[in-house]
């Protein structure tokens, strides 16, 4: 880029490109959050609130690393920790059962992931840190994350390729 207008120009065009793979995601995360509606199997109330607990020591870790406490974020938030703790039992049980109905329209569908699946899954797992999230996958025994984040992102794109989308302005 040598000009100011070139500048702007490119800034201006990976904005969009930006934005457009936002608003792609955000379409499978509809998607699939609809299709959870439809699956009559529940998620183990025992896996929810595994997950959940997962979910409030990474967010305890996080708060204690910026040097403050999971109260203080419970403060700013606006809630008491019981309700927190209830929301994360609700959104642990929406992914689950989010997950659970794309891995059943992959396995239905007879879809297959090849390594440009494989690739776009290391990358959504660690964004710039692919080598590194697969290495560190690899061996600590997680490597089976790739290949089910890859076949849940090969369903989002189906569920993509065969939806009717309306947006409503």
């Amino acid at each position: 880029i040598d000009t100011v207008e070139g500048m702007r120009e490119a800034l201006r065009k990976a904005g969009e490109q930006y934005k457009l793979a936002e608003f792609e995601q955000y379409k499978v995360a509809v998607g699939a959050a609809e299709l959870a509606k439809r699956l009559t199997t529940a998620v183990p109330s025992d896996i929810i609130d595994a997950m959940a607990n997962s979910m409030i020591s990474e967010l305890r870790a996080q708060a204690t690393a910026q040097g403050t406490t999971i109260a203080a974020v419970c403060e700013e938030r606006g809630m008491d920790e019981a309700e927190m703790k209830r929301e994360a039992r609700d959104e642990a049980a929406s992914m689950l059962q989010q997950g659970l109905a794309l891995d059943a329209v992959f396995r239905h569908e007879g879809l297959a992931i090849d390594e440009q699946d494989r690739a776009a899954a290391l990358h959504a797992i660690a964004p710039g840190s692919e080598e590194e999230a697969e290495a560190q996958l690899n061996a600590s025994g997680y490597a089976f994350t790739i290949e089910e984040t890859a076949q849940r992102l090969r369903a989002g794109r189906f569920i993509l390729e065969h939806a009717r989308v309306t947006i409503q302005a």
